[in-house]
């Protein structure tokens, strides 16, 4: 059976900041998507873009852009119903907005979250959330 891997920011900043973690999201990113979908919500990539050019120069951006493209991830664009299904969970589960859209694509495919955010605790009731190691103090 097959799973629908839905990658928040975080999860991709793991793997591309090579942070702790790295190993398991570089499974799933790279190594898992022969067997399963990988899928990013149009609105995490927008964050991880956003992130990306916070810290680099536009090389730099151009070149994450360039890498991430190679990786042919799956992202998913949101359309009205999308973007209304968004605003359901967020009322639901009062996630910020970039969380939510990744919880409602979830939801919608029946998908698994990878993340290493902790406020996916508030929708692992009813959504299947991978942890990825967080940093160790």
């Amino acid at each position: 059976m097959s799973t629908a891997w839905v990658l928040d920011a975080s999860a991709l900043l793991c793997y591309l900041q090579a942070e702790d973690g790295y190993a398991e999201a570089k499974a799933i990113v790279v190594a898992d998507r022969a067997r399963n979908r990988v899928l990013l919500s149009a609105v995490t990539w927008s964050e991880v873009m956003h992130r990306v050019s916070q810290r680099a120069h536009l090389g730099g951006l151009v070149a994450v852009r360039h890498h991430l493209d190679l990786l042919h991830l799956d992202v998913v664009p949101l359309t009205q119903d999308r973007a209304e299904h968004l605003a359901r969970m967020r009322s639901r589960s009062r996630l910020a907005l970039a969380d939510s859209a990744v919880a409602a694509l979830a939801e919608e495919l029946g998908g698994t979250i990878v993340t290493k955010d902790p406020d996916f605790h508030a929708v692992e009731d009813r959504i299947a959330v991978m942890w990825l190691p967080k940093a160790r103090k």
